[in-house]
């Protein structure tokens, strides 16, 4: 008989920013900003929640590969990944599971902006030791909107990594998948091009101004939103 998780178990909360942001320039898409707020401050504030009078608040880990002091001035530990040459988001949640030392892990992608509020407490609700939970928008999945038992995956991650494997559709593909339902895909858009940044919470983000603030590498031609 499977042991389900109580909902009062602590949990550990993983922000993926190790991306290149290949398609969107090179930018480092955690460190966008939205009302002020960098993406990956903002997912935190959301999922996370504010600390309660008791000070408690999941443990959180970001995913990083670039910008490492931006990252830590949020105040969180920054994990980069142990592999070299950015293999992918799976290749970053490898490296956060290995710190994590007890509990489940809910983990999400800076690039999702607006992720619902009750992400987290909905992805853990049905999880089991031995299961995998990942949300569905209402119309599609999304894997990289996942809660598991790091003690009960690293392994099979690392070994699926150390033979090449990279997707991860591919890797949960053969795991025990339950799927966490949600209504309103909007909620799940994520920032993948340059066209994405013209519709974050409805409105047109103004990219210009922020051109020098959003984790660029390299200089870039300024483009349009119009």
């Amino acid at each position: 008989m499977e042991m389900r998780l109580p909902m009062s178990t602590p949990y550990t909360l993983i922000v993926l920013c190790g991306g290149q942001g290949s398609r969107l320039g090179g930018a480092d898409k955690g460190l966008l900003r939205i009302d002020g707020q960098q993406f990956a401050q903002r997912l935190i504030n959301r999922i996370a929640g504010p600390i309660d009078s008791s000070n408690r608040r999941p443990a959180v880990l970001i995913s990083a590969n670039r910008h490492r002091e931006q990252y830590e001035a949020l105040g969180y530990p920054v994990i980069p990944d142990l592999r070299s040459g950015f293999q992918g988001p799976l290749a970053g949640i490898e490296a956060c599971l290995q710190c994590v030392t007890d509990g489940p892990v809910v983990i999400v992608p800076a690039d999702m902006p607006d992720l619902p509020a009750d992400l987290a407490c909905r992805l853990l609700a049905p999880l089991t030791l031995q299961s995998i939970v990942i949300a569905h928008d209402g119309e599609q999945l999304q894997p990289l909107c996942m809660a598991m038992y790091p003690q009960q995956w690293h392994e099979s991650l690392t070994t699926w990594l150390d033979h090449g494997g990279r997707g991860v559709h591919r890797w949960l593909s053969d795991k025990p998948v339950l799927q966490a339902h949600f209504l309103d895909a909007s909620e799940f858009s994520n920032i993948n091009e340059k066209s994405d940044l013209r519709r974050v919470n409805g409105q047109i983000v103004q990219i210009d101004a922020q051109s020098t603030l959003i984790g660029y590498d390299r200089r870039h031609d300024h483009y349009s939103c119009q």
